[in-house]
């Protein structure tokens, strides 16, 4: 078995092992099981967005479709699954694809109010490309298997009439897949701990002054980079802002083209702006203008998107009839703060901001500590993987932790929630882990303040949230709508459950607010009580008043002939929500049982 076949063998399994858990707690349609799974792997979503994306699904449109306002395009699914896999998929398929944009791009008129999360994407749609006609619509059509020759023509066809209007179809089949599905793991296996050596041919090394890095400036083979590349993936670029996913592959597709050429290869130098790599430590063996170099722990910061489209034209950098050669920038430093902000200064140019890049800043190392000391312990897992690659290495941190696992970036939506806006906290997610100098969210959670309880507490009540979720969604998916009776009527109507876990965390929020001051020892009272029994208690009464708000809002909606979109109201609208529940709370004062009753620390006279 080849190393193509083996990996798209466990793709594949893996596949069918999260259409299936899906299946059990979500979707009852195999198709949109499977669209939320792939969206999820390839465009690196997380299961909240990727659940609100496929909210959209119907049978005949899109499987999923949403607003990348990041990227500045509209992104339209469509998902086939085949549970013999793996099979081909024929032109038929592409044309579902074809269906679904004409559906998705229909006059907001034509649209059944019934469907209010495809009517408020296609809105959008429309109110984009009036602004713009030619604003980017990019279809995607996933399956599990492959596409046949005739399928490949149909798409093309496609393109060859919709480009020059912004509109772009791509096929993604089985082996994108099991790309992703590799390039996944190897976000998570962990920084590297193998020396990577390279041919320098031409080279200088550059020190502006005292105590400052050794650095080099050389230009290398560009098919070095791209065997390191294929070898180590996401290893290589766990530092860097981005990195490499296949639906950007358009963005260098120039770049491939420069590649695939002779004459390209050969001026590539002149054409490309370089990488930058910084390292904990680098020996240099010169040889007059060429030099080999040993390097600990390489991490590219800048240059991800040329090093990974250099892997995927190994084959023509490999050839004699020409070489392409690549500037590098190579800084040696094992300060991880001069580290983390020559990442950050290489990439000043886009506004994200992964939790990775601030994985070593000193409050993130804090409260490491201190989280490992609370309690019985608990792991703070500062950047992905890392708890998964450290178990590996330590198996008795397992044992000492016991699943007492505390992912920062969770915690930082479910603090941001809890102390300042549910709303932002869902709608701007992406700025959670963004400096303040760039407009972002990140010293409001983390700073020299922030302490275990404070985090704690309001990741607790996100992680019980989530599990009455699932069990939600689990209970919907067994109704048969043509035999629903009343108390499934009542569980339908809470179709917003599946999008407000920040709504209804922002409303335990402000239960326990109006009973007690948030301090330190109060949060750490209240983790330490009958903690699920007080979750239990939080979720059933914000589940009461926001089913009565919701229902106001859709009726709202429909009286004014509007779209309601429940996946929409959550990302705003918290001052609303809030006025709400003063109201309620106001008159449910007046209540004879106080519904904190066991709870001495949230009791009327507590």
């Amino acid at each position: 078995m080849d190393e193509a076949t083996s990996g798209q063998r466990k793709a594949l399994a893996e596949i069918r092992r999260e259409v299936g858990r899906l299946q059990q707690d979500i979707y009852a349609d195999p198709h949109q099981a499977f669209c939320h799974y792939a969206i999820a792997l390839l465009f690196d979503l997380d299961a909240d967005d990727a659940l609100e994306a496929c909210a959209v699904g119907t049978t005949a449109g899109p499987s999923a479709m949403w607003h990348d306002d990041d990227q500045g395009r509209i992104v339209i699914v469509k998902a086939r699954f085949a549970a013999r896999s793996p099979r081909t998929f024929d032109r038929d398929d592409v044309r579902r694809a074809e269906k679904a944009y004409e559906i998705a791009s229909k006059d907001p008129d034509q649209i059944s109010a019934e469907n209010g999360e495809l009517l408020q994407e296609a809105t959008v749609l429309h109110e984009l490309r009036d602004r713009d006609p030619r604003y980017p619509i990019e279809i995607y059509c996933v399956v599990n298997g492959s596409f046949t020759a005739a399928a490949r023509k149909q798409a093309s066809a496609f393109n060859q009439r919709m480009e020059a209007n912004g509109i772009t179809l791509t096929l993604f089949e089985l082996s994108d897949l099991a790309i992703a599905e590799s390039e996944r793991r190897s976000r998570e296996a962990g920084p590297l701990e193998t020396k990577i050596e390279l041919d320098l041919e031409r080279f200088f090394e550059f020190r502006s002054g005292d105590g400052t890095p050794r650095t080099i400036v050389a230009s290398v083979d560009g098919a070095e980079l791209a065997a390191i590349e294929r070898r180590h993936q996401y290893r290589i670029f766990q530092r860097n802002v981005r990195y490499y996913l296949k639906q950007t592959q358009k963005v260098n597709r120039t770049m491939s083209r420069t590649l695939a050429d002779p004459v390209g290869r050969q001026n590539f130098w002149y054409y490309n702006n370089g990488i930058a790599i910084v390292c904990d430590r680098y020996e240099l063996k010169a040889h007059g203008p060429r030099a080999r170099i040993a390097i600990d722990n390489l991490q590219i910061v800048n240059g991800c998107q040329t090093t990974t489209t250099l892997g995927a034209n190994l084959g023509q950098l490999q050839r004699d009839d020409s070489r392409a050669h690549v500037l590098v920038r190579i800084i040696e430093s094992q300060d991880d703060d001069l580290q983390r902000d020559i990442t950050l200064y290489n990439n000043r140019q886009t506004a994200v901001r992964d939790r990775d890049l601030l994985s070593n800043d000193r409050t993130q190392d804090r409260l490491q500590l201190e989280f490992a000391e609370f309690g019985d312990g608990w792991f703070y897992e500062r950047k992905r993987g890392e708890w998964e690659a450290r178990v590996s290495a330590d198996p008795a941190l397992k044992k000492r932790f016991d699943r007492r696992l505390v992912n920062n970036e969770v915690a930082a939506q479910a603090h941001y929630a809890f102390f300042v806006n549910p709303a932002e906290a869902r709608a701007r997610k992406r700025m959670l882990f963004v400096p303040a100098t760039d407009s972002g969210f990140y010293e409001q959670i983390f700073n020299d303040r922030t302490s275990p309880e404070e985090l704690l507490l309001p990741y607790l009540l996100m992680e019980f949230i989530a599990r009455r979720k699932r069990e939600y969604q689990r209970e919907v998916k067994a109704i048969d709508p043509e035999e629903a009776d009343v108390e499934d009527l009542r569980l339908l109507a809470r179709n917003w459950i599946k999008f407000a876990d920040q709504y209804i965390l922002g409303t335990m929020a402000f239960y326990i607010e109006k009973r007690m001051r948030q301090s330190r020892s109060a949060m750490r009272k209240l983790i330490e009580s009958d903690f699920e029994a007080l979750a239990e208690t939080l979720y059933n009464l914000a589940i009461r008043d926001l089913s009565k708000y919701f229902r106001n809002k859709e009726s709202q909606a429909r009286q004014r002939q509007q779209p309601f979109s429940a996946a929409n109201l959550v990302k705003g609208n918290w001052r609303d929500a809030l006025a709400y529940l003063e109201d309620e709370w106001a008159w449910r004062e007046a209540e004879d049982e106080d519904p904190f009753a066991r709870f001495p620390m949230l009791t009327q006279g507590g």
